[in-house]
């Protein structure tokens, strides 16, 4: 009789009574195992974008070291206005606000 073992993120391992894995566990395992960790480095990249995207304080903080190379004379002025208009767009959003002037 095989039995149902704990595994981490609701996957189940199946084993048999004598604590071996099945064949299909054996040949499936190669394939199966990468493609769970891809997975996993995908949902948390996404979490991690969707954090930075929408986070107010990280917003504040792109926006003071924007204006730090700009004044830094790292940035010339056209690309620091179009750097500082989309960051503060996206503030504007995430705050419920309108356009940025």
């Amino acid at each position: 009789m095989a039995e149902v073992g704990p595994a981490g993120e609701g996957a189940a391992v199946v084993t048999r009574e004598d604590g071996s894995l099945s064949l299909s566990d054996l040949l499936l395992g190669p394939v199966m195992l990468p493609l769970k960790g891809l997975f996993f480095i995908l949902v948390v990249v996404a979490d991690m974008a969707e954090k930075e995207l929408g986070d107010e304080d990280h917003l504040q903080q792109k926006l003071l070291e924007l204006q730090l190379r700009y004044e830094e004379g790292e940035l010339d002025e056209a690309s620091y206005r179009l750097l500082w208009r989309d960051l503060a767009e996206r503030l504007a959003r995430l705050r419920g606000g309108g356009e940025v002037p």
